[in-house]
């Protein structure tokens, strides 16, 4: 089974189309900060989560439910296509549903083997996986650059490293993130 969770109108073939709000017509109606979710214990086998997560989990509590709900029902090596609004554009900060900033660093945190390595090497950084129990390993990510960045990046008026070097000290440069995750079992 595959689930495309808060699918809202974008209603995918061969997916579980899952949503809080009926209005949107989904297959199935669930509240994705109320646990447990209505499948089974290892069962989906791919999950596209498109601009969904950055509404869920604005406490850490909720949070935390998410994930481990996710990791619940998915199956060994379950593929979890996510997709969000970067948090440095606008398109991020202007809808006040937008509970939830992840970044690269938010997805390493969700994993065993990054977690014990930050342990081997004395960092700080918040191990998630272990607190939460989960295993995720990122697959691949990737941004989405604002259209007229995009733009000058298409027509060669900019470098890549160029763009890159931008976008470390200015806004509105990259409207989205993708990341392709897997659950480790």
């Amino acid at each position: 089974m595959q689930l495309n969770l808060g699918c809202g109108f974008d209603h995918r073939k061969g997916y579980v189309n899952v949503d809080s709000w009926p209005g949107c017509a989904p297959d199935c109606v669930v509240n994705l900060e109320q646990f447990p979710w209505p499948f089974e214990d290892c069962s989906i086998t791919r999950i596209l989560a498109h601009h969904v997560l950055e509404h869920l989990g604005g406490d850490l509590a909720t949070f935390r439910g998410l994930w481990r709900e996710i990791y619940r029902i998915a199956a060994p090596g379950c593929e979890i296509d996510v997709r969000l609004p970067y948090y440095k554009s606008a398109e991020f900060w202007t809808d006040p549903t937008h509970v939830r900033v992840y970044t690269r660093l938010t997805f390493e945190m969700l994993s065993k083997a990054v977690n014990q390595r930050w342990i081997e090497e004395g960092k700080s950084n918040t191990k998630l996986a272990m607190m939460f129990d989960v295993d995720f390993a990122i697959l691949a990510n990737g941004l989405a650059w604002e259209a007229d960045w995009q733009d000058r990046l298409d027509r060669k008026q900019i470098t890549l490293q160029q763009l890159i070097d931008i976008e470390r000290n200015s806004w509105n440069v990259v409207k989205e993130l993708h990341f392709e995750l897997a659950a480790l079992k």
